[in-house]
């Protein structure tokens, strides 16, 4: 049994510490109470569960990782020139010669819109190196890097590498190199990506393996439940995510399974019973769709 006064008083301290005050006891308690009793399962438990699993990246973790992630792209670009035979010092000094020639863009949307501002922000980047779409990719840039805060089935990344391909990109800028650059990747997505292309170069700030699945073999989300216990699970949430949101994101899209929310939005790879507002569910973190 769950001891809910130990829940509730995690969940204030939580809330406090990295939910930034987005809710309270009482919105918990109506989130909960969206579950409907079930013969085979404590669903008010297997929610708590759920939510005990839940990760939150607020906006000082947000800026942590887009830092971490220019970093983590300034080391692989040193490491290529030190490979062509630059000394350390050399190649620092390459970069920073470089860093006018890069392009940054982000995807559609108002999320990787805040990412693209929070990352020139804290990485000291000019504004005029940050582009809205790919026809102005500026004629004397040497990379080209694809901002987003998460690539979960890794489909955007595929689809969006398409339309650089359909926009003839690669003949306009032949010496041009294409860097996609995630917050948080999913080891999932990446494998996909690879699997497609092994020279797609990627950087990422966190990498989520299988087990924050929440019904994966492994996951570390309900660990202690037994492999039919939490195949239960997953056909109780996967009923509802289909009812609120249809069968591609009846489990976060395309079966993402994941339990995580941003400052800025919740991604559709997470479960819909945390971020749905239809069929009168009542959202524990909403999520705002784009434009």
């Amino acid at each position: 049994m769950v001891d809910e006064e130990k829940f509730f008083q995690y969940c204030s301290d939580i809330n406090l510490a990295i939910w930034e005050n987005k809710t309270c006891k009482d919105d918990i308690e109506e989130w909960i109470n969206n579950f409907n009793p079930q013969k085979k399962i404590d669903v008010r438990k297997m929610a708590i569960d759920l939510l005990l699993g839940f990760i939150y990246y607020n906006e000082a973790e947000i800026r942590y990782l887009c830092k971490h992630a220019f970093s983590e792209f300034k080391r692989q670009k040193m490491k290529e020139e030190i490979k062509k035979g630059l000394s350390i010092k050399d190649a620092e000094q390459y970069f920073t010669n470089s860093v006018s020639k890069i392009n940054f863009i982000g995807k559609s949307g108002d999320s990787t819109a805040y990412i693209a501002y929070i990352f020139r922000q804290v990485n000291g980047l000019i504004q005029k190196n940050f582009i809205n779409s790919i026809d102005e990719i500026s004629s004397d840039a040497n990379t080209l890097i694809i901002v987003d805060d998460i690539v979960g089935s890794g489909n955007s990344v595929i689809n969006f590498h398409k339309s650089l391909q359909e926009a003839r990109i690669f003949e306009k800028h032949p010496d041009i190199k294409i860097y996609y650059l995630s917050l948080i990747m999913t080891e999932g997505g990446l494998k996909k990506i690879i699997s497609i292309d092994p020279d797609f170069k990627l950087i990422y700030s966190e990498l989520l393996s299988k087990n924050y699945k929440a019904f994966s073999e492994n996951t570390c989300i309900l660990a202690d439940y037994s492999t039919m216990d939490r195949e239960i699970a997953k056909l109780v949430c996967k009923k509802i995510g289909n009812f609120l949101e249809g069968e591609m994101y009846e489990l976060g899209f395309l079966g993402s399974e994941l339990l995580i929310g941003f400052h800025h939005n919740i991604p559709n790879n997470t479960l819909p019973l945390i971020w749905s507002n239809k069929h009168d569910w009542i959202p524990l973190f909403k999520r705002w769709e784009k434009n």
